[in-house]
């Protein structure tokens, strides 16, 4: 009687194997060993009530970023449907289309798809076949051009070793720089180090200052490949993906709460070190400096470090009430102005 060859028992990771789910088993291992014990990195969204830069809130309508981009629902990121997401994407070769299957529905994030939903029309020169700010890219940038738009006087480039730039550090960074590094570094290209810019961070940064148009769809599409091939990145996009997998018809078995998606109401909030510096400027130059607007923004600085309550400040020129809420990144200022 020929003798019965035994089974060899499956391993715990193969027994547990949901075919339904994942694509393959080393996308299985991939969720359970690295997806899931990252953090994601939440998009920012936006709310501007007060600004210096009137261009700020200009540029952003400009470039439709106000509609879709900076504008997601609170309470839509799902955190299951976000890992399975990258879990099923990894390829070690990147060789695969821009789209992913989750819980057997394709879920396309191709520049096209991509442009759509978040309604950022693809601007082209005539006689060009890329953006602006894709030429610029390609291009060999001026480390002092970059300084002269990002950073306050007398600041630059921090260099390295060899003498060659490396960042530009947070503090010495002018407002307008820092605000757009805020939903650029959340909304555009996710990154959770954001106390200095690195060459290439300052290059997109300064095409939003110089108004240059520029390929949304396809930045963010090759952002998250890019994410989904490397072990150590924080899992950006969470919303978006949420949002493009639920408008797909997938549905979460995650017994789990969706992430609370924090409203940041307000990005303009100078270092107190640049305050003090235009302070400076007004000792020096009255006639230049509008005393009563820096009053404010210094009032906006102390409420931060010290967590406390301003009904009404007055300034010499005239009375501002306003009132000061903490929001997750900065306050929302609300205020009415009055003359003598």
């Amino acid at each position: 009687m020929a003798s019965r060859k035994r089974k060899a028992p499956s391993t715990p990771t193969q027994a547990r194997f949901d075919r339904s789910r994942f694509s393959s088993q080393e996308a299985w291992e991939r969720y359970t060993n690295i997806v899931v014990p990252h953090k994601l990195l939440p998009e920012r969204n936006v709310v501007v009530y007060y600004t210096e830069f009137d261009e700020f809130k200009q540029e952003l309508e400009r470039r439709h970023w106000d509609e879709e981009l900076i504008d997601f629902l609170d309470d839509n990121i799902d955190v299951a449907i976000v890992n399975e997401f990258y879990a099923n994407l990894y390829d070690p070769e990147d060789k695969s289309p821009k789209q992913v299957r989750v819980k057997g529905h394709l879920i396309k994030f191709d520049e096209d798809t991509l442009n759509t939903y978040l309604k950022t029309p693809v601007v082209v020169e005539e006689g060009e076949t890329l953006s602006a700010y894709s030429r610029f890219a390609l291009l060999r940038s001026d480390p002092q051009e970059l300084a002269a738009k990002h950073c306050i006087p007398g600041r630059g480039f921090e260099l390295n070793a060899d003498g060659q730039p490396l960042k530009i550090l947070r503090k010495s960074m002018t407002m307008l720089a820092q605000t757009w590094s805020v939903p650029s570094f959340s909304n555009l290209i996710p990154t959770s180090h954001t106390s200095d810019v690195t060459l290439d961070k300052a290059e997109l940064i300064y095409s939003i200052i110089m108004k240059m148009d520029m390929n949304v769809g396809y930045l963010i599409s090759h952002q998250i490949s890019l994410i989904a091939q490397h072990d150590t990145s924080r899992l950006g996009f969470p919303a978006l993906i949420t949002t493009l997998c639920k408008a797909r018809g997938v549905h979460s078995d995650s017994r789990s709460p969706p992430l609370q998606h924090q409203r940041h109401q307000l990005l303009l909030l100078p270092q107190l070190h640049y305050l003090l510096f235009r302070l400076q400027l007004f000792l020096l130059h009255p006639h230049i400096y509008h005393f009563q607007l820096l009053y404010l923004q210094v009032h906006q600085i102390l409420f931060l470090h010290h967590r406390c309550y301003t009904p009404c400040s007055k300034a010499s020129t005239g009375a501002v009430h306003y009132h000061a809420e903490p929001s997750g990144l900065g306050l929302a200022i609300h205020y009415e102005h009055g003359g003598v």
